[in-house]
């Protein structure tokens, strides 16, 4: 929906049903881009919250901004959870395979 009305507005930035719309779905948009984000979808997840970036950009609304910032704390530290977990499977498998030719 997002990009849909972000779209909107690129051919008309004061399209006043597209700005009443995205301000209206902004905090459920929030709610569905942590979600993503908790699941794993880390880059769905980064990439609902480059729309609502692009929003509260948009709109130069400071509230906005500060909940989008969180949001971008909360993919980043996913992110490096992730990675942490990887380098621990990948030195567990070279541990085994270390064992195995042993």
């Amino acid at each position: 929906m997002y990009e849909f009305y972000l779209s909107v507005l690129e051919l008309d930035p004061h399209n006043k049903q597209a700005l009443d719309r995205l301000h209206t779905a902004f905090e459920p948009a929030c709610q569905e881009v942590e979600h993503t984000i908790s699941t794993g979808d880390l880059d769905e997840g980064e990439r609902e919250l480059r729309l609502l970036h692009d929003y509260g950009t948009l709109q130069g609304v400071e509230s906005d901004n500060y909940k989008v910032a969180l949001l971008g704390s909360y993919l980043y530290a996913q992110r490096n959870l992730l990675t942490r977990k990887h380098e621990a499977e990948a030195l567990q498998i070279q541990e085994r395979a270390a064992a195995s030719t042993n």
